[in-house]
């Protein structure tokens, strides 16, 4: 069999779009794991336009009764509805001249499995990641913008809004302003989660955000001790253990990047923004390879739908064999997706000046 006739049974079987939904891929892959799946992990559904109607608002106070009361129903207490619709993420990419020429050797040399197994591999990182990364993107804009910009051909731009609860999205002033407090700041993002009865799980900043507040001074004097005039040299550890101290976890560091279309490089969160997610009790699962692993306190999903002309909801991939000019392979893929993020009130988020 040579490579075009592979190529057409590869795309006729569905193998192509059968690598690119496999479960694990949504996380990213080993060493280069997206967090934001950890925190709004992908999800299948069957329609394109859907109400959810589990937004959660608050958390309200159970009901008391007597010993042998009924359970009392209370209809749309804690939820809210959000209407959803998934957009389009796309892209193509093709298998290079030089590289078609390897494949055609390697088909020769190796016969089907291997050249197979290239092909797979070749549309898993040129077709099928893409998509998860847009995801991925889309993620921390919602997240930490409450606002995801959707672009596309031919000039197309749609700014998506999701619910921004006062005061959960402030600026903390200058991070080397010698005057300023971060801990306090920190400390009022974290009461605000405490006020509606979340609990603070994660802090999620930049490496950056990070280091600007192991030094600055008035967090060295806090953990020197009271009135300590001279620095005391701090370390990532010992700020976390501070802010343990205070009732607030430990910091995760995010600094994951991703290429656009165009080459540049662009950050999935943004480097000045730290960001609060408190424990919502929902949770997710992923089926890893070697795991069934259970997300907790999950805040969301990432929906996939059903794209254009398809039967069945997923990422779709397909390649075909050109014969022009250079001679090789193009692929595309294609998902209908979008971000839902069911608990806006157990996210605070505070963006940091940088210099």
């Amino acid at each position: 069999m040579d490579i075009p006739a592979l190529t057409a049974k590869l795309t006729a079987d569905g193998k192509f779009t059968q690598a690119a939904r496999l479960p694990g891929l949504t996380i990213g892959l080993a060493g280069r794991r997206y967090l934001g799946a950890t925190i709004l992990p992908v999800r299948v559904v069957e329609e394109n336009i859907f109400r959810d109607t589990s937004i959660a608002y608050r958390t309200a106070m159970a009901n008391t009764g007597t010993r042998y009361s009924p359970t009392v129903i209370e209809e749309g207490a804690t939820v809210g509805s959000m209407l959803v619709e998934l957009g389009e993420i796309d892209r193509a990419s093709e298998f290079k001249a030089s590289d078609y020429d390897a494949l055609v050797k390697l088909l020769g040399r190796s016969g089907d499995m291997a050249a197979t197994a290239e092909l797979l591999q070749w549309s898993t990182k040129s077709l099928a990641l893409p998509v998860q990364e847009r995801l991925e993107k889309q993620r921390w804009e919602a997240i930490d913008d409450a606002r995801v910009v959707r672009q596309g051909a031919n000039g197309y731009l749609e700014n998506v809004d999701y619910p921004n609860p006062a005061g959960h999205r402030i600026a903390g002033g200058n991070l080397t302003d010698a005057n300023l407090d971060p801990i306090e700041v920190m400390l009022t993002q974290q009461q605000l989660l405490a006020g509606k009865g979340y609990t603070v799980g994660r802090i999620v900043t930049s490496n950056r955000v990070a280091g600007l507040i192991a030094r600055h001074p008035k967090v060295r004097a806090a953990i020197g001790g009271e009135g300590a005039t001279v620095p005391v040299r701090v370390t990532r550890e010992i700020v976390n253990g501070y802010l343990q101290d205070n009732g607030m976890p430990a910091l995760e560091i995010y600094d994951l990047t991703a290429r656009n279309p165009d080459g540049t490089t662009v950050r999935f969160k943004r480097e000045n923004a730290m960001t609060f997610l408190a424990q919502t009790g929902r949770t997710a699962q992923v089926d890893l390879p070697d795991e069934l692993r259970l997300l907790t306190d999950t805040l969301g999903y990432a929906a996939i739908g059903r794209a254009a002309g398809q039967q069945d909801s997923g990422v779709v991939v397909k390649v075909k064999y050109q014969d022009e000019k250079p001679v090789g392979l193009r692929g595309e893929t294609y998902a209908t997706a979008g971000v839902v993020v069911s608990d806006p009130e157990a996210i605070a988020v505070i963006n940091w000046t940088l210099a």
